[in-house]
């Protein structure tokens, strides 16, 4: 057998091996993903007869459970308690920032005619705007 036959074979069966190995490789990634995914369905098969539970037995639970049941009816206050304490946050933003809007709008020192003409996209009568709008006007007649 010459070199570049005995190169030639053990090129050939070094790269079979890579394939094999990899062949492998590939097979057991694919089996670990089917028995996560496996697994997966237990854990939320195991989470609805939990919640199935709660739902038929919510004072009548075994001893067993009752330490579970226990902790979620806990959890559950508290989440009720932190949404109260969102709201009354929220409540406080918005509360200020209406006391900002009217503090602003005060600083304007406008009527309420004046007011509610600016709001609406009219201009404010005896405003700067106002005063521009009457100098163009003259402008164009001159």
């Amino acid at each position: 057998m010459s070199f570049f036959d005995k190169l030639g074979k053990t090129v050939t069966d070094t790269a079979n091996s890579v394939v094999e190995k990899t062949k492998s490789s590939t097979d057991t990634i694919r089996l670990n993903n089917r028995i996560s995914e496996e697994e997966r369905n237990i854990n939320a098969a195991f989470l609805s007869i939990g919640k199935k539970y709660v739902e038929l037995h919510p004072n009548d639970a075994e001893a067993a459970y009752s330490e579970y049941l226990d902790t979620i009816v806990q959890s559950q206050q508290k989440i009720a308690e932190y949404q109260e304490k969102l709201k009354a946050l929220e409540a406080q933003k918005t509360e200020a920032e209406n006391l900002e809007i009217v503090q602003m709008v005060r600083a304007l020192r406008m009527t309420p005619t004046q007011l509610s003409a600016m709001l609406s996209g009219g201009t404010v009568p005896g405003s700067l705007a106002d005063d521009n709008n009457e100098q163009e006007e003259n402008s164009y007649e001159e």
